[in-house]
Parts: structure tokens; C-alpha cells; sequence
């Protein structure tokens, strides 16, 4: 990989190498700025839940270290629960893409 996590980029060389759409693909991940940012470029997200507390001073410390504060805000995700939900949503996306094409 030419980027790592949280830089766009890098879900998008995912996404070539995957030979998939960010459309097409679901990130879950329990950081509301590092993980949901993605939603950008139009990838579903799924934040967990599994704890409610955020660290708001992770937050914060995102916020000066990336150079893209436009990206560094806390984005509502397109689903938010426990990680035991994760296979409910993937199968309701698969059932959506498929209605779409």
C-alpha cells in the first residue's frame, strides 16, 4: 500500500484492488473520524457501538495532527450498533446492490 489508514487513498487502493466500487464496500470501524471519513468518497459506514464512550481527546488529537480538517470532524455514519449486527447489515446492502443493478 502506498497510504495507511485514516488517508482516503488508502481505502481506494483497497477498493482497485479488490476490483470493487467504495459504493459496493461497507467500513467498520469503532473511530467516529478515522473510520467514517471514508464516507467521502461514498463507501457505507458502520460505526460500533460496542462502547458508547468516545475519547474525546483521541478526537481532538486527530484534529491536529491531520493536515485534511475537513475530514477530521465527526461524520454520521450510515449505520451505528453492536459488531454483532455487521452480517444483518452487509446481507441488506448485498440485497440492495443486487435490487440496483
Amino acid at each position: 500500500m502506498s497510504y495507511c489508514k485514516p488517508h482516503i487513498e488508502y481505502y481506494e487502493q483497497i477498493c482497485q484492488k479488490i476490483d470493487e466500487m467504495p459504493g459496493e464496500c461497507l467500513m467498520v470501524g469503532n473511530d467516529p473520524i478515522n473510520d467514517m471519513g471514508i464516507a467521502s468518497i461514498g463507501m457505507k459506514t458502520f460505526l460500533v457501538s460496542d462502547r458508547d464512550d468516545i475519547d474525546e481527546s483521541t478526537i481532538e488529537l486527530t484534529r491536529k495532527i491531520r493536515t485534511d480538517h475537513a475530514t477530521a470532524e465527526v461524520l454520521t455514519p450510515d449505520f451505528k450498533g453492536p459488531l454483532s449486527r455487521v452480517p444483518d447489515i452487509v446481507e441488506t446492502l448485498l440485497k440492495s446492490l443486487k435490487n440496483n443493478r
